[in-house]
Formats: C-alpha cells, structure tokens, sequence
C-alpha cells in the first residue's frame, strides 16, 4: 500500500521535522532546569545541616520541584521529574554521601514529591491554589500525608546513618518538610507560572517596590537586635502587602522577609534568641512557623481583595456596556429606586421630551405625565416595587415644550441576589404616539361606517377627542 507521507511537500516535511525538532529541544530544557534547580536547592537546603543536625530544618527542594510539575503541561511533567530526580541524587553525591545513602535521601525526596502531586491541583496561577477545596486537598495530601510517608521511609532507610532516637528523627524530618511545602510551593508557583513578571507592571511597580522595601526595612529592624521580642512586629508590613499587592508580591515579600531573618537567626541576632531554645533547628522550625502563620493571615486577605477587585472590574465593565447600550437604544432607559424616582436616564429622553438627563435625576417618573395618567403610572411603579415581576403602563408625558407625547413604560423589577427582595427599578420607556394615532384613525374609520362620527362639511371626518 501507498505510504501517505511520500506524498507531502518538502515544505510540508520541513515544517514537520522543525517543530519536531523545536518539541525535543523544550523537552531536553525542562529536564536540564529541573537538574540545575534541584542541585542548588539541595546543596542550599543541605548547607543547614552543619548547624542543625542530621536533617536539615528548612528544605527546599520538594516544595520547588513540586511546584515545578504543578505548573507544568502534561508533556513536560515527565521532563521535569526526571531533571529532578538526576539533580536530588547528584547533589546528594556531590557533597560526599556514599550512593547507598545518596539514593535513601533521594528515594524519600521523590516519594514525598509524588504523594504531593497526586493530591496538588493543576494550575496556572497561585490564587487556584488558594481556593477551599483545591488547598484543603493540597494540606491534606502534600503537607501532612506526604512528609510523614517520606519520613518513615527515610528513617528506615537510614537507620544505621542517623543520629538519635528514631522518633526524634522522624519528626524533624516531618516538621522540616511539612513546613517547606506549606511555605515555598505557593511562593515557587509564582515563578513557574511567570506572575512574577506582573510585579515589573508600569501601574503597580512604584506601589509594590516601596511595600517590598518597608518589609526589607522592617524585617532587618526586627531581626536586627536581641534584647526584645519583637517577631511578630515584622507582620504588619505583610499584612499591607496583601492588602495592596497581588499573589506575587506577597510571595516575593514573604521570601524576602525569610531570607532576611535566616541571615540574621543564623548569624547569632533576632528574637529567637530572646526564647530558650536548645538547637539552632529549634529556632529555624520556630521562625517556619512564623511565616506559615505569616502566610495563613497573608493569604485570605490577598485572595478576598483578588475577588474584590475582580468583582469591581465586573460591575464596571458591566455598567460600561449597560450605558452604551442605554445611550445608543431608539427608547428611553431609565432606573428607579422603589419610591419611582429616577436614578439614570438615557440621552434619548431629550429627542423625545426635550428634558436633559442630568435634570431628572430625583423626579418621580409618575411626575413627568400629564395629571389625568398620573394616577395609574403611580400604581403601577408601586405594583412592581412591591414584587410583581414587570408591568407596563401606556402615559402621556411632557414635553419640555408644554406638549404632550404618548410613552409606554414597561418597568421591571430588580431583585437583591443577597436578600432576595427587590432593590430597584429599570423601566424602557418607547414613543407610542404614532400608534395611539393610527388606533384613533382606525376607530374614526369604524365610527363614520357605524354612522356615528359625522363628517366636517369639507368630507373630511370630524375626529375624536385625543
């Protein structure tokens, strides 16, 4: 049978083979970042160790190469994990450990990174992970499941390489890893998915660089000195990143506000060296959870102004497109407030009634028609305040000019989402003159062949009172 393929262009098989050749290039990428990201964030995670033990308090390269995969597309997952698995286990060799342990510490690492994925969310911007069932999932899977898996693993693994008694060991591990996810995931996630790059934005980069700076300032102030203890004065400024800024800018705060209380803690200053502790991984897993609870007070805030803002952007852009459509329709749009006075009118009352919008706003809508049809529109604003969905009402109203024009109102009812009851009124309000006039011609014609309208002495019918 007759290959298909033989049959293409060279143009067709040279775009082919390019785009084959562009898909390797990006797979052989993802593996050597996730390789080089995971070298370093072992080799700086291990660095601790020298002060803190066998197991080292703050961990970084779970939580980054988990967020590494959460951001990734299905095809580059693969990549990514194995970049690295090849990093944690190089790294793990590069500083001495003989390939038996290099491969428990390795072992456990991608277990953990495993459990986590398996029950993280795939997203594409931070404030998906914030949400209630996504980052229920997450806690319960990737910051609590995971860890403790991974630490019985690791624990029996190397029993025979760690130090101490065995439960010790394994809830260091735990509290060390637990604390690293909950922390450094959501702030890595804002590099992998690029909403760093949002802090660079023209509108906001004034705003966010003094913020970024006054947690620069604080933070050095409240680690800066032994004497009193002031840790949790370094919160207020985050708090007010997280009210003006986005995810990005209070990730980028928290991990600034980290790495400058780690210089300090490790250096012998800060307030952790007011309280008691008895080791160095003591006061690392203290300041953690500082900045978990940080971060728990951070992050509902940012995610409620993200909805507020959204929420704002949707009103404005909605009563945008209302008043274009209102400013462009051949009849009259208006709103009301339940005692039917008007809030909005629309530019076309003044073809119609020779009014100025900007002039009725606050008059009764009943207040505009002649004193004979007042009566009725009245009722029927009143009927439609009180809850009936809609109702329309057949008016002559003024014109500005002492004139009378017929108008029919058809009003409706708008409904509170929060309460349910109804809030206001809309009212669409078209000319019904020349109907009201072809009505009456109609029933003129009716009345001269039923011989009850006589006829003006020119022929021409005697009309009707109008």
């Amino acid at each position: 049978m007759e290959n298909p393929a033989a049959h293409r262009s060279p143009r067709l098989r040279a775009a082919s083979l390019s785009s084959s050749i562009a898909a390797g290039l990006a797979d052989v990428w993802h593996l050597l970042l996730a390789l080089m990201v995971t070298t370093v964030t072992c080799l700086a995670s291990g660095a601790l160790k020298t002060m803190a033990g066998e197991i080292a308090p703050i961990w970084l390269t779970n939580a980054v190469l988990l967020s590494q995969l959460m951001a990734a597309s299905r095809r580059q997952r693969y990549w990514v994990f194995a970049g690295g698995v090849l990093g944690n286990l190089a790294a793990n060799l590069y500083v001495g450990e003989s390939l038996a342990v290099s491969a428990s510490y390795s072992s456990a690492d991608i277990v953990e990174v495993l459990i986590a994925f398996a029950f993280a969310p795939r997203v594409s911007t931070v404030s998906e992970l914030v949400r209630l069932k996504p980052l229920v999932r997450f806690v319960t899977g990737g910051v609590l499941l995971a860890p403790a898996v991974s630490g019985v693993l690791a624990t029996v693994l190397l029993r025979g390489e760690l130090d101490g008694h065995l439960l010790l060991n394994l809830a260091n591990w735990f509290i060390s890893d637990a604390l690293s996810l909950a922390i450094f995931t959501p702030a890595a996630l804002v590099f992998w998915t690029g909403e760093v790059a949002q802090l660079l934005r023209t509108d906001q980069l004034r705003k966010t660089t003094f913020l970024l700076l006054l947690v620069c300032i604080v933070t050095t102030g409240v680690f800066g000195q032994s004497r009193f203890p002031l840790l949790y004065w370094a919160l207020p400024p985050i708090v007010l990143l997280a009210f003006q800024a986005d995810f990005a800018g209070v990730m980028v705060g928290l991990l600034l506000c980290l790495a400058i209380a780690v210089s300090f803690t490790m250096r012998g200053s800060g307030p952790l060296w007011v309280f008691p502790y008895e080791t160095m991984q003591g006061r690392i897993f203290g300041l953690q959870l500082f900045l978990v609870a940080a971060l728990g007070i951070a992050l509902p805030i940012t995610a409620t102004q993200a909805l507020r803002n959204r929420l704002f952007r949707m009103l404005r852009d909605g009563e945008r497109r209302y008043r274009v459509l209102a400013e462009n329709a051949t009849d009259i749009v208006m709103s009301l407030g339940l005692d039917g006075r008007l809030t909005y009118v629309s530019p076309r009352i003044t073809a119609w009634l020779g009014h100025s919008p900007d002039q009725l706003i606050g008059t009764c809508l009943s207040d505009l028609a002649v004193c004979d049809d007042r009566g009725a529109l009245a009722a029927a604003i009143e009927r439609v305040a009180s809850g009936e969905p809609e109702a329309s009402q057949a008016s002559r109203l003024l014109h500005r000019n002492g004139g009378a024009v017929w108008m029919e109102a058809h009003l409706r009812c708008v409904i509170d989402p929060f309460s349910g009851k109804p809030d206001s009124l809309t009212a669409t309000v078209r000319n019904i003159t020349e109907q009201k006039l072809a009505a009456q011609r109609a029933a003129d014609e009716r009345a001269v062949l039923q011989g009850r309208l006589p006829r003006r002495a020119d022929g021409a019918l005697q009309p009707a009172s109008f």
